[in-house]
């Protein structure tokens, strides 16, 4: 998880920190440059419209993260966690996500 987010922030020219205290637990802080938004709402909620996606994953986390991306932006999604589960939704999709990374369906 946090390496990930690092790798995520980095790449967007952000910087992450944390704190931690014993027995109280530990805050991830980050912070990324942005502008507004030019396009019309409308628009970014349909750029994806009549695409279909499948996500491969094991992390249900990171998959149901994606997912929710693709579907604020107009597209349909099928999240499954092997290749096997995955292979009824494959034909006609647009785009096939498949995460190779050992992580389990919990994030961890």
């Amino acid at each position: 998880g946090l390496a990930i987010s690092k790798r995520l922030v980095i790449a967007m020219g952000g910087t992450i920190s944390v704190s931690s205290r014993l027995g109280e637990g530990s805050e991830f802080v980050f912070d990324i440059p942005a502008t507004a938004a030019t396009e019309p709402s409308q628009y970014r909620q349909s750029i994806l419209a009549d695409r279909r996606a499948v996500i491969v994953s094991r992390n249900a986390v990171e998959a149901d993260a994606i997912a929710r991306t693709i579907s604020a932006h107009g597209g349909a999604v099928e999240i499954a966690s092997t290749p096997d589960q995955a292979a009824p939704y494959a034909a006609g999709c647009n785009v096939l996500l498949v995460d190779t990374s050992p992580e389990s369906s919990d994030g961890g």
